[in-house]
């Protein structure tokens, strides 16, 4: 199923709020974290690999979608944007 860019980038945008609260160790700075299209997970997120890889799991398992199994590869993600071109691709594998 062919989800609008716009529900991908606000699920991702809410997947990657709900990680980062999980992990963050200042409340206060998670409640004032904005995430923009050019949010860079790892640089501006701190996102460890694992967390990257968790996020894959449940946008996988949320948007129905599975980019990374031939489409895109992983080590090319880098921000928000990089992540809704890759579950936005109309080639991508269904799970």
């Amino acid at each position: 199923m062919l989800k609008t860019r716009e529900t991908i980038q606000y699920a991702i945008i809410k997947e990657v709020l709900f990680l980062y609260a999980q992990n963050a160790l200042d409340e206060e700075e998670a409640a004032g974290l904005t995430i923009t299209l050019e949010t860079h997970l790892t640089h501006d997120l701190a996102f460890s690999s694992l967390m990257l890889a968790r996020l894959v799991m449940m946008l996988n398992s949320l948007l129905q979608a599975q980019p990374f199994a031939q489409t895109h590869r992983f080590s090319d993600i880098h921000t928000i944007q990089n992540l809704v071109d890759a579950y936005h691709a109309p080639d991508q594998p269904q799970p």
